[in-house]
């Protein structure tokens, strides 16, 4: 993958999803659909919770998320499945 590629991904119902990106890469998440999931950041060590309005049944969230091999995006699901959108940036 190269910077400016489209990146996507989602989920079965009632899978949680954990979106790590290769070392060294950089990705800005454009879009969640988090279906009542957790989103959260993570370091490996300590995850917490990224803004009230993920936490809300929203069908698209716009947004924009940094995220790289060292603080990556997770989901906890508990029903309906997620998705997520973004661009790689580095």
């Amino acid at each position: 993958m190269t910077v400016g590629d489209i990146v996507n991904g989602s989920s079965n119902d009632n899978v949680n999803l954990t979106f790590i990106p290769a070392v060294g890469v950089g990705i800005c998440l454009t879009s969640i659909s988090n279906n009542g999931a957790l989103v959260r950041m993570s370091d490996g060590a300590i995850t917490g919770a990224i803004g009230t309005a993920f936490y809300t049944n929203a069908s698209l969230i716009s947004c924009k998320i940094m995220i790289t091999n060292t603080r990556y995006l997770t989901f906890a699901t508990s029903g309906n499945g997620t998705t997520y959108s973004g661009i790689q940036i580095t």
